[in-house]
């Protein structure tokens, strides 16, 4: 790991007087479930990305641009399908 976020890891277990071990499996879950709904609830064809927000540790996202790019290869498989 980083040191960094080993540094976070302490500084949150000591904050908090909990382990090392329990700091940072509550920060692995945290990316989990974020990685699962964003996997799990995207929809590339209809264009629907899922903003995550949770309190005190982040807004995750697609970004706009990202989402058109999504929407354009989408719109050329249609178009491809269409012709033959």
């Amino acid at each position: 790991k980083h040191l960094k976020t080993k540094q976070v890891i302490k500084n949150i277990a000591a904050d908090h007087k909990i382990s090392n071990q329990d700091a940072e499996n509550i920060i692995v879950t945290v990316f989990e479930f974020i990685k699962d709904e964003m996997s799990n609830t995207t929809d590339r064809d209809s264009g629907y990305f899922p903003v995550i927000r949770i309190p005190n540790f982040g807004t995750f996202y697609v970004p706009k641009t990202l989402q058109e790019k999504f929407k354009e290869i989408n719109k050329k498989k249609l178009d491809e399908s269409d012709r033959v």
